[in-house]
C-alpha cells in the first residue's frame, strides 16, 4: 500500500491508467456509434478545459470536435461557436452540437465535477473561465481516427500542469481523507470503469 500524497487520490501512474479506462469506457463506444451514423467522418478530437461551472470550481469540462477530415483541422473548428456549422470539418453535416446531441442511444458521458479531475486536470490551462471562448480555454487532449479494424487514438495533449495530476475532486469531501478512505473512493471509481 503506498502513502496517499496531500491532495492527491490517484499516483501518475494510476492517473494514466485512469485516463485511458475512461476513454475505452466514455469515449470509444459514443464514436464509434456516430462514426456509424455519420459514414463521412473520418476523425474527432477531445479537449478538455478547468474551470467554475455552477456548484464545482475545479469541474473539468469536454468537447468533441468531429471531422470528415483524417485530422480535425481544429484552427477552423474554435473559430466558430460549438452550435455552429463547420462547412470545413462537416460539410453537408450537422454542427459538432448536432453531432453529439444526435438522438443516439450512446451519450459521450462526462464526470466534470468527479473524476474527469484527477484524470485531466493535468491537461488544462491554468486560470480559464466560462466566459472565454474554446480557442482561449480548451486543449486538445486526443485525436480519434477511423479506421478499417476500430479507432485509432492519438494521444497529443501537453501535460500543462503535471501537479494536478491525479489530484482529488473538491466538490466532495476527498480533502484530506485518510489512505483508507482514498483507497475505498479509488476502488469505487475503478470498480465503476471496469464494470
Amino acid at each position: 500500500m503506498h502513502e496517499t500524497v496531500e491532495g492527491k487520490l490517484f499516483t501518475p501512474m494510476e492517473a494514466k491508467q485512469l485516463r485511458e479506462k475512461l476513454i475505452r469506457k466514455w469515449i470509444l463506444p459514443a464514436l464509434e456509434v456516430r462514426f456509424t451514423k455519420f459514414p463521412q467522418l473520418k476523425s474527432a478530437g477531445l479537449l478538455v478545459a478547468q474551470y467554475w461551472c455552477d456548484e464545482a470550481s475545479d469541474a473539468v469540462h469536454s468537447l468533441m470536435h468531429y471531422s470528415v477530415l483524417e485530422t480535425p483541422d481544429f484552427k477552423a473548428a474554435i473559430s466558430l461557436e460549438y452550435d455552429q456549422n463547420d462547412m470545413v470539418n462537416l460539410p453537408n453535416l450537422p454542427s459538432n452540437a448536432g453531432i453529439n446531441w444526435c438522438g443516439v442511444e450512446e451519450m459521450i458521458q462526462w464526470d466534470e465535477n468527479g473524476i474527469a479531475i484527477p484524470a485531466f486536470a493535468a491537461y488544462c490551462k491554468e486560470g480559464m473561465d466560462q466566459e472565454m471562448t474554446t480557442k482561449e480555454a480548451f486543449s486538445l487532449f486526443a485525436i480519434f481516427r477511423k479506421t478499417d479494424d476500430g479507432i485509432d487514438i492519438e494521444y497529443c495533449g501537453e501535460m500543462l500542469r503535471p501537479w494536478l495530476d491525479g489530484i482529488s475532486p473538491e466538490f466532495s469531501d476527498y480533502g484530506g481523507m485518510d489512505e483508507e478512505k482514498a483507497e475505498q473512493i479509488k476502488a469505487k471509481y475503478l470498480e465503476t470503469l471496469d464494470a
